[in-house]
């Protein structure tokens, strides 16, 4: 009996089937890590724009909420409107942000208080996502529900509120 050739018979039966298994194991590991890693470049964009954007903490908010979702998030919840922006000072203690006063010359509607963003220290968003099975790549279906969380941190611009004049 001639066996010639029965090597390679034998080695693609066993190495091309693990093979392919190694392909579809590193694309799930890369789908999740491109997942993570824009969850995160999410988080850091809203505080960022949080950090910059305004005076008041719901302006702030509503700026890092908008910049959630402007991304492209494979989030089964809705990631900006569960996320959570906290401010904290210079030492690290959580804020309460000072409120403004109610306008007393505006006789009409009762103005409600509105509060403003610390003057220094920083603001941190944490968005929590839930992950479909869709979101682990094309070829793996992994489990779903699946929660990622990630932080964004960035420091409260003092000089976001000064207007610098065109020369």
């Amino acid at each position: 009996m001639d066996q010639t050739g029965s090597g390679t018979a034998i080695g693609v039966a066993v190495i091309y089937p693990m093979l392919i298994v190694v392909i579809v194991a590193l694309n799930a590991v890369i789908s999740a890590s491109r997942t993570e890693h824009s969850l995160q470049a999410a988080a850091d964009r809203a505080a960022r724009s949080a950090s910059l954007c305004c005076e008041l903490v719901d302006d702030a908010r509503d700026t890092a909420r908008r910049s959630l979702s402007a991304d492209f998030l494979q989030c089964v919840n809705d990631a900006a409107e569960e996320s959570e922006i906290d401010f904290f000072d210079v030492s690290g203690s959580r804020m309460l942000p000072t409120p403004i006063p109610k306008d007393a010359s505006d006789k009409g509607e009762p103005k409600v208080e509105r509060l403003r963003v610390p003057p220094a220290g920083t603001v941190q968003v944490h968005v929590t996502c839930t992950l479909s099975a869709g979101a682990w790549g094309r070829m793996f279906a992994g489990p779903a529900g699946v929660q990622r969380h990630a932080v964004g941190q960035a420091i409260v611009d003092p000089y976001r509120s000064r207007l610098i004049p065109v020369q």
